[in-house]
């Protein structure tokens, strides 16, 4: 090979690129290493240099950025607390460690371990009986010293590691192989509460260059564990609030609908000239209320169906433009109070494949804003029209307008836009959303302030699957 490379055009070049080579030091110890090799030529003589270099830590960086670029990807992986905490325990094994435990405070003197994982060659059944330990806080030696505040700790023989209390629990460790260990606080919120104590079957196996990439790999778990934990607090909120929701349809909406027929009955049979005597005149205002109460009722349930999944639909040809009429319509009494003017564009729409209920809840929500918005002797637009994705619905008006930053946010629930002064509940454009997209349909928005505001939405055609 020497006398190759001397006889070659090449100037320098690398060494055995094709393979892992090995330095020895004096002491014996063997580290990877690359080397290269260059020629010079003084008077016809070739002298060969070879420069050797140590790349042991390099190689460490490269191997610690890929072990934490992994970890990031892993820990992304999975919203529920106890997988999560599952992942963290095995995430440094085996590259830093033969086992990790996960401790957590459950309340002010209790500890529990929550997580634990090890190396096929340690056994994991009596390192998962330790989990049904229940720790004091006091005497914990480094994990207490951490919950308590402190940095983390490197303990060079965990024998060394706990007082009385938990002299058991570091016995068990040791009788698996475990002699050393260092132990890192959990919190990305400041409240210590939980510890991951790495360990290894060596004794002094953790350097102050170790703590570094283990501090680096428990900032990156706490944040996933809190993310982790929000959601399950979430996702608990959520069903309480479903459970509050199957009490309200259940018993006060039965009791708004005695209210609201009652009071129908009541105003139907009483006569004309009675109805302004003896607190009569008040049968009107509390039908209303108690059909605005339905109405509130009935809006919660549907969000519910529509985040649940389960709103259902009658699918059906439906001639769009009748819909429309139906609900300009029902709502003539609003836009002649307002002296509107309302525009139709409906010409040669196609039929749709819709729910007609749900589309008439739909076009009411939509151009009910529309009509709440739009300001007196202002205008409207109702267009229909055959587009490339299905049937085209949009409604202008002629209203305020809604602010650029605040766009992104219409179709979510009791959001209202600021500087309205508009009452109501929030939920007829998240309802709509759902709506169309429970028709395989599209919804969106245009707007500017000061130029009104657009509202579009597309549904299939009634021939297309």
């Amino acid at each position: 090979h020497m006398s190759e490379f001397e006889n070659g055009p090449v100037a320098a070049r690398r060494m055995a690129e094709r393979q892992e080579i090995s330095g020895v030091r004096s002491t014996g110890e063997e580290f990877p290493a690359e080397a290269s090799i260059s020629k010079l030529d003084i008077g016809g003589n070739s002298i060969l240099t070879v420069v050797l270099r140590d790349v042991t830590q390099r190689l460490r960086v490269e191997k610690i950025q890929q072990f934490l670029s992994r970890a990031g990807t892993v820990l992304a992986g999975s919203l529920d607390y106890q997988t999560t905490l599952d992942t963290v325990a095995h995430l440094p094994l085996p590259d830093f460690g033969d086992a990790c435990i996960i401790y957590r405070l459950e309340s002010s003197e209790r500890v529990q371990i929550v997580a634990s994982a090890c190396v096929e060659k340690l056994d994991a059944e009596a390192l998962n009986r330790l989990r049904h330990e229940i720790l004091q806080r006091g005497g914990g030696g480094p994990i207490s010293d951490v919950l308590d505040g402190a940095s983390s700790v490197i303990r060079e023989r965990i024998e060394q590691a706990g007082t009385q209390e938990w002299e058991t629990h570091f016995a068990a460790l040791s009788a698996l192989g475990l002699r050393s260990g260092v132990f890192v606080g959990l919190t990305p919120a400041g409240h210590m509460t939980k510890v991951l104590g790495l360990y290894s079957t060596r004794i002094a196996a953790y350097s102050a260059d170790d703590l570094v990439v283990i501090e680096d790999l428990a900032r990156r778990a706490s944040l996933a564990i809190d993310n982790a934990r929000l959601y399950r607090e979430a996702r608990s909120a959520i069903a309480a609030r479903d459970d509050v929701l199957a009490v309200v349809s259940h018993d006060l909406g039965q009791p708004l609908s005695a209210i609201r027929i009652g009071t129908t009955l009541l105003l139907r049979t009483l006569p004309p000239d009675e109805r302004e005597k003896g607190g009569w005149q008040h049968l009107e205002a509390i039908r209303e209320s108690a059909q605005q109460m339905e109405r509130l009722v009935n809006e919660l349930l549907d969000v519910k169906r529509i985040e649940a999944g389960q709103l259902a639909l009658n699918l059906e040809p439906v001639a769009a433009a009748d819909i429309v009429s139906d609900v300009l319509t029902v709502l003539t009494p609003l836009v002649a109070a307002k002296n509107i003017e309302i525009t139709q564009d409906m010409n040669g729409c196609p039929t749709i494949r819709a729910d007609a209920g749900r589309l008439a809840q739909l076009l009411s929500n939509v151009i009910g804003n529309a009509v709440k918005f739009t300001p007196q002797h202002g205008h409207i637009m109702v267009r229909l029209f055959e587009s490339e994705g299905g049937v085209h619905f949009s409604v202008s008006d002629s209203g305020p307008g809604i602010q650029a930053d605040e766009l992104p946010r219409v179709f979510d629930r009791f959001w209202r836009a600021r500087g309205t002064g508009r009452a109501g509940t929030g939920l007829g454009l998240a309802i709509s959303k759902g709506v169309v997209e429970a028709h395989g349909g599209r919804i969106w928005v245009e707007s500017a302030a000061g130029t009104g505001t657009t509202l579009h939405f597309v549904l299939p055609i009634a021939t297309r699957p």
